[in-house]
């Protein structure tokens, strides 16, 4: 090994990476005597002398919420009060076929998709509403988390689901350390 002034540890993790090519923290504490904290750091450090590469990569999965699960069988709110009425109906007697929370939801949704209006009390549908994004979407999902290309869902209507607290996202975090071209010539005798 050339002289670069290498610590214990950046030696250890470049001795490894000569062998593996690519590996994660994990898999460089596993085979060597480093804790993950030690190889993460000697990965940094090799990466600064242009021996090592490191990569973040964050993967995105989404699942549906307990909430979510709900009204992807019953419909959501904003539905389910639309499908309870054919004609203007008092708010006060949708809180008592559904529940006054979900009407409460509902009604501000059912606004915001220009599905009703209200006037004096009343909701009054504007038209019939055929099944929109965010409802397939809701059809879609699971509880088993996928990543978004599969799902095939608008990014915009999965962010909104999330706001909404429909779906729920997972971040997963996953680094990798390369050693390049300069650290293998670094590992060759003199």
């Amino acid at each position: 090994m050339e002289n670069l002034n290498l610590t214990l540890n950046e030696k250890e993790v470049l001795l490894f990476l000569e062998q593996k090519g690519t590996a994660s923290p994990g898999d460089i504490a596993n085979a060597t005597s480093l804790k993950i904290e030690n190889a993460t750091q000697a990965s940094f450090l090799l990466e600064e002398k242009g021996l090592a590469e490191v990569k973040d990569e964050v993967s995105e999965k989404y699942h549906l919420s307990s909430e979510g699960t709900e009204y992807a069988e019953k419909g959501l709110p904003e539905r389910q009060v639309l499908n309870r009425i054919d004609g203007p109906t008092s708010i006060k007697d949708l809180q008592e076929m559904l529940s006054p929370g979900m009407v409460g939801i509902a009604t501000g949704w059912l606004k915001r998709k220009g599905w009703a209006s209200i006037e004096k009390g009343n909701i009054i549908p504007t038209a019939d509403v055929s099944e929109t994004a965010d409802e397939i979407a809701l059809a879609k999902l699971g509880e088993k988390a996928v990543p978004l290309e599969e799902t095939g869902i608008d990014q915009k209507v999965m962010k909104d689901l999330v706001k909404r607290k429909l779906v729920e996202k997972e971040e997963t975090k996953n680094r990798t350390i390369t050693i390049t071209s300069e650290g293998q010539k670094s590992l060759l005798p003199v």
